[in-house]
């Protein structure tokens, strides 16, 4: 296993605009520097609430698609697929 210690971190360079993705608008370097502010822990926090808000809003979608379908099934199927989404 290699060890990632002593290798150089990534950085967000200031003469290109950083992208969400390939076709999202660049971020503002406001939006930059509050980014750089955080901690990794803060980072996670707003990822894992965007993950449970994203499952809750699929599970909306299949309760109107299958009303028949258990609470329970709906959250299974809804996690099932967020765990296999694509993250092209």
């Amino acid at each position: 296993m290699q060890d990632l210690r002593n290798q150089p971190r990534p950085t967000i360079h200031s003469t290109m605009p950083a992208r969400t993705s390939h076709t999202d608008e660049p971020l503002h370097p406001a939006q930059i520097a509050g980014l750089r502010k955080m901690t990794a822990g803060q980072k996670l926090e707003i990822i894992t609430m965007m993950r449970e808000t994203g499952i809750g809003l699929r599970i909306a979608g299949l309760r109107m698609r299958y009303p028949d379908w258990s609470e329970e099934a709906l959250e299974l199927e809804a996690r099932r697929a967020a765990l296999y989404a694509s993250t092209r």
